[in-house]
């Protein structure tokens, strides 16, 4: 069967996208939170806020990392258990 684009109308189900947490949003941060808005997924990100960091990271289905590589690791700090079991990219 080839694909058509209409997937609703041979009743199958479609599937809610993921909400998308961008932890970082400068140009790298910015260029994927269009981008995934564009593709019709719902994105919050956040900053150099880190009482925000931690909100938004809870909110996220998915959890992007897009920190200068130095800065990781007080992201992942201030993240806390927000991001428990769920996918960190």
């Amino acid at each position: 069967m080839k694909y058509n684009g209409r997937a609703s109308e041979r009743g199958v189900r479609q599937m809610a996208q993921p909400k998308v947490a961008m932890i970082g949003d400068g140009n790298v941060g910015t260029a994927l939170s269009k981008g995934l808005t564009r593709a019709g997924y719902e994105v919050q990100a956040v900053g150099k806020v880190p009482e925000k960091v931690r909100e938004i990271a809870r909110w996220g289905d998915i959890v992007v990392l897009a920190v200068p590589f130095n800065e990781r690791a007080n992201a992942l700090k201030e993240m806390g258990d927000a991001v428990a079991g769920k996918p960190l990219v």
